[in-house]
C-alpha cells in the first residue's frame, strides 16, 4: 500500500480556521476540539459531534503536526462535501461495508490495545503484548482476528521506535 506523503505550509492555525469553516457548513456535525497529542508522530486529534454521536478523529502517519491536522482536515472536508452532494446514504453504506470485509486501513491506536502509555519503554511494551498474546490466541479460545490486531499493533509500536 502507497504511503502518504503530506507537507503543508499552512500552519496549524490556519489550518484550524479552515477546520472550523468547514463544520460551519456542515449542519449534521459539529467541532468540539482539535488538539496535538504531542506523542511520538505528533498525531492530530479532532473531536465533533456527529448525529448527535461523538467522533474522534487521531491521525499521526506524517513527521509533523501541521501535516497530521491538515490530512484529518482535507478528510473532513471531503467527507463534508459528500454528504452536501447527498452521498452521505452511499458513502455510510461503502464504509460499512469495508469494515465487515475488516478494511485494513482501520487500526485501533496500538498503545490502547496493548494497554501501554505511548511513552512506555519498547521492553515493556513486549511484556504486555506477550501477555496478551497468551490469552488471545487461538489455541488460547481467543480469535484469528484479535491476534492479527495484536499482531499488528506491536509491529507498529516497533515501527514508531526504529
Amino acid at each position: 500500500m502507497p504511503t502518504y506523503n503530506l507537507s503543508t505550509n499552512k500552519t496549524p492555525d490556519e489550518t484550524m480556521s479552515e477546520l472550523r469553516y468547514c463544520f460551519e457548513g456542515w449542519r449534521d456535525a459539529e467541532l468540539i476540539s482539535a488538539r496535538n497529542l504531542k506523542d511520538a508522530n505528533d498525531t492530530a486529534e479532532v473531536v465533533f459531534e456527529f448525529h448527535g454521536e461523538t467522533v474522534r478523529v487521531q491521525y499521526g502517519l506524517q513527521q509533523r503536526y501541521r501535516d497530521n491536522l491538515r490530512a484529518v482536515y482535507l478528510t473532513l472536508e471531503g467527507l463534508r462535501l459528500a454528504y452536501r452532494r447527498g452521498l452521505g446514504d452511499l458513502l455510510t453504506n461503502t464504509v460499512s461495508q469495508m469494515l465487515q470485509l475488516g478494511a485494513a486501513a482501520v487500526h485501533r491506536d496500538p498503545y490502547e490495545l496493548l494497554g501501554v502509555r505511548p511513552d512506555t519503554p519498547l521492553p515493556v511494551a513486549e511484556a504486555a503484548y506477550k501477555t496478551l498474546a497468551k490469552a488471545l490466541h487461538p489455541d488460547a479460545g481467543g480469535s484469528d482476528e484479535d491476534m492479527r490486531e495484536l499482531n499488528d499493533a506491536i509491529q507498529r509500536v516497533r515501527r514508531d521506535r526504529a
